[in-house]
């Protein structure tokens, strides 16, 4: 599974125009680097100096955006001011989805080159 298209409970208002179909597509190696890094913030110490620190919510959230591929015909990624248009609803229907992706993705990995114990049908062509 690369890809699963749904569609949105309230939508992304754009202009007049009320996007409702979301295609995601899976985060590739470039889409979590950049995510990381643009989620990196300096940091002020006590002592003068300044510490880089990265936001966990933030990664997910620039990864996310990042795997939007459209939302109706309003083309990705999205920017994180496109995800504050957004419902909570909406928001967290993207986050699920994406979770899935990822679980399937993980799934298809876990099972790579497994072998069918005898008697189970699974993995037998």
């Amino acid at each position: 599974m690369s890809n699963t298209t749904f569609t949105l409970f309230d939508g992304l208002q754009i202009g007049t125009t009320k996007h409702m179909e979301v295609e995601l597509r899976v985060p590739n190696a470039g889409d979590i680097i950049d995510g990381g890094m643009e989620s990196e913030r300096l940091v002020p110490t006590p002592d003068g100096g300044f510490v880089l620190v990265q936001s966990p919510y933030m990664v997910g959230l620039n990864v996310l955006r990042r795997q939007v591929v459209h939302v109706g015909s309003y083309q990705g990624p999205l920017s994180l001011a496109d995800l504050r248009l957004l419902s909570r609803d909406d928001l967290a229907l993207i986050q699920q989805r994406a979770e899935q992706l990822d679980q399937a993705l993980a799934q298809g990995i876990s099972d790579r080159g497994r072998a069918a114990a005898p008697g189970d049908g699974a993995n037998q062509s």
